[in-house]
């Protein structure tokens, strides 16, 4: 099992927190294209939830594009 950018973008649309998460690029930070602190901790949160995978915080400091989250997520269902 695996995500992409696309499997993010709709999670973010779910969540509601941008009004069109097909517009977010991949390699341009999250909070730069709207999201901010608490919307990208309910995100991640959300990952752990549906994927039943923990991200500690000491993974997630350096986590900021959908790049990024496609990256962790997949690592971490890769080692399940």
């Amino acid at each position: 099992m695996s995500i992409d950018a696309e499997t993010v973008r709709t999670l973010i649309g779910k969540l509601d927190l941008i009004a069109d998460p097909s517009a977010l690029i991949v390699d341009i930070p999250l909070n730069k294209q709207g999201l901010d602190s608490l919307d990208f901790v309910n995100l991640l949160f959300r990952f752990e939830e549906d994927y039943e995978i923990k991200l500690p915080d000491s993974e997630v400091d350096g986590v900021k594009t959908i790049n990024d989250i496609v990256a962790l997520v997949n690592m971490k269902l890769a080692r399940k």
